[in-house]
């Protein structure tokens, strides 16, 4: 059974309960990935380092299937319900000798909802740590997806976690026949599968593909050329590419698909694939930096950013429509007016990397939150009564 939560949608205060997403260029997208939140989530997702899930400290020392890896997955699903604008699903399937759960996240297109990107890697692993294979590919997902959910888009983004890859491509089998039986207009998929080994040192960056996909092959190839000074890393297509990856399983549904990887070949995949000795200290991560930066400008390209003051997102609850928040930009504080019907109010304030804050909880109807001491840039508050919440958008000058 499927578990859906829907995330809090972005909120920009202007006039009324209109929002305004205005987006920036692609390059100015490549250039917010942020190559310290890269490196942190390779060093907690593959266990060099402790991380929070569920409000407690734990280490997540390996993704193995068979094994449980249910940790793995609640980490996922908590950084992506920390991003705005997007829908998180809990997908747990019955394929495979135990079933497994996919982690997904969907981003509604604002002018064609229905034409659908996929964005993909897989999170299990086969030993512990297994940081090339595949916690380089499932953090450059986070990354992008962390950025982009800020903007509005033309097209719908799924960004797909699959579990049990390294058990036959399970997970994504599995919701690639889904979405083949229900006639999901899938437009394209760009799967990443280790990303942060680069044995000759020369920047190559393999692109597997097949007949069906050249087309978006020559689209993600013509990207690569038109950022090529910004990201560094020269195109090296694999035709017919291998099939060993999420990538097959939607060749397998005569969808058009493609994956990034380090390797053309296993020859040029890391030494310590498949093993315990799979940990970040093995990697090139300005390779894997660089290749995160090319999957933001594919995504970017792909999603189609729109850049007009009519892009607007509903408020569903009207008890929360009347929220006043001001001013916004601002420079030492925010004001913020509740509604007298507001009870046990919670509110947050986070920066575009997810940390909070502040926090505070309150039976007060009109609130100051100082932000003379924050750095100049984009904050998220999110506000809360109990039963629904919200989240502005809040630009400090």
């Amino acid at each position: 059974m499927k578990l859906y939560k829907n995330v809090i949608r972005i909120l920009i205060l202007t006039l009324g309960l209109s929002i305004v997403a205005s987006a920036q260029t692609v390059s100015s997208l490549i250039d917010e990935v942020s190559t310290t939140n890269l490196d942190e989530i390779l060093n907690e997702f593959s266990g060099e380092v402790t991380t929070t899930v569920g409000g407690n400290t734990v280490t997540i020392l390996n993704r193995v299937s068979s094994s449980g890896n249910d940790l793995a997955a609640d980490y996922l699903q908590e950084k992506l319900n920390s991003f705005s604008n997007i829908d998180v699903e809990s997908d747990q399937y019955s394929g495979g000798s135990l079933g497994g759960r996919n982690i997904l996240a969907t981003q509604v297109g604002v002018t064609n909802p229905d034409d659908i990107y996929v964005i993909c890697a897989h999170y299990d692993s086969v030993a512990n740590y297994c940081a090339d294979d595949n916690a380089t590919g499932t953090a450059a997902v986070l990354e992008v997806a962390r950025i982009l959910s800020q903007y509005c888009i033309d097209n719908t983004i799924v960004y797909a976690l699959w579990d049990e890859e390294e058990n036959g491509l399970i997970g994504s089998g599995d919701w690639a026949d889904r979405a083949q039986n229900d006639g999901k207009n899938i437009l394209g998929v760009i799967n990443l599968d280790m990303i942060g080994y680069d044995k000759d040192g020369n920047n190559s960056i393999a692109i597997h593909t097949n007949s069906n996909s050249v087309p978006l092959k020559d689209d993600v190839v013509n990207i690569l050329n038109t950022h090529s000074a910004v990201i560094g890393l020269m195109p090296d297509v694999v035709n017919p590419g291998i099939s060993a990856s999420d990538h097959g399983s939607f060749w397998n549904n005569g969808y058009k698909a493609i994956a990034l990887s380090e390797g053309a070949s296993y020859a040029d995949l890391t030494p310590h694939y498949h093993t315990a000795n799979d940990r970040v200290s093995t990697l090139h991560l300005p390779y894997f930096h660089k290749i995160s930066k090319y999957l933001m400008a594919i995504v970017a390209t792909k999603a189609g950013l729109i850049d007009s003051s009519s892009c607007s997102l509903g408020v569903e609850n009207e008890e929360l429509e009347h929220i006043s928040i001001y001013p916004n930009p601002t420079i030492s504080v925010i004001n913020i007016e509740l509604p007298n019907l507001f009870r046990a109010t919670s509110l947050e304030l986070v920066n575009t990397m997810g940390q909070v804050l502040y926090q505070q909880n309150t039976l007060l109807t009109q609130i100051k939150v100082s932000t003379e001491e924050l750095p100049s840039g984009v904050y998220f508050l999110k506000i809360g009564n109990g039963k629904k919440s919200i989240v502005k958008k809040i630009m400090k000058n």
